[in-house]
C-alpha cells in the first residue's frame, strides 16, 4: 500500500461494508486515515457502497477447514496466534511483507500442534519406535561390508605410460 491518504472511508456499519472498505483500499492502493460507520470526521469522507461480490473477494473462508474449526475451540492466546498466522500467510500470498509478530506466533502454533500430536499418540507406538530403530541398527552392524568385484579396478587410458 502507498502512504496514508487524507481520507476517511465511511460504510453502512455491516461486516460486508467493512470488507468493501478493505477492497477499496487495496484497489486504490491507499491507506485511509480511518474507517467509520458515520461521517463525523475532520478528514475528507469517501462513502463506500456495500457490494456482496467485492466483500466475498476480500474474505473467502472455508468454514469446514480444520484450522477454521480449531479457532472455535482455541483459548485467547492460541486464537490470537492462529489469526496472526493466517493473516500473515495471506500477506505472503499477495506478495507483501509479514508483520514482526508472525514468526513468534507461527512458532507457538507449531508448538501447540506438536504438543497435541504427542498427547494424541498412543503410548505403545512411542515405545515401539525406539525398539524398532535399535533392531535396525543392530542388524546393520552385523551385516558384513559388501565386497567390490575385482573387475572394477581402475584402467589406464590407451597410450598412457606405466
Amino acid at each position: 500500500m502507498s502512504d496514508r491518504a487524507d481520507v476517511t472511508y465511511c460504510y453502512d456499519g455491516t461486516f460486508d461494508g467493512l470488507l468493501c472498505c478493505v477492497f477499496e483500499a487495496f484497489d486504490k492502493k491507499e491507506t485511509p486515515v480511518e474507517i467509520r460507520d458515520d461521517d463525523l470526521t475532520l478528514f475528507a469522507v469517501r462513502h463506500i457502497e456495500t457490494d456482496g461480490v467485492k466483500a466475498e473477494r476480500v474474505l473467502q473462508v472455508n468454514l469446514a477447514h480444520p484450522v477454521i474449526a480449531a479457532l472455535g475451540t482455541a483459548d485467547d492466546e492460541r486464537f490470537s496466534d492462529m489469526v496472526t498466522v493466517l493473516y500473515n500467510e495471506a500477506l505472503l500470498a499477495e506478495g507483501y511483507r509479514t508483520e514482526q509478530d508472525f514468526i513468534p506466533a507461527l512458532n507457538r502454533v507449531l508448538e501447540y500442534g506438536a504438543a497435541a500430536a504427542v498427547k494424541a499418540a498412543p503410548a505403545k507406538t512411542a515405545a515401539k519406535k525406539p525398539a524398532a530403530a535399535a533392531k535396525k541398527t543392530a542388524a546393520a552392524a552385523k551385516k558384513p561390508a559388501a565386497k567390490k568385484p575385482a573387475s572394477t579396478a581402475a584402467k589406464k587410458p590407451d597410450g598412457a605410460d606405466e
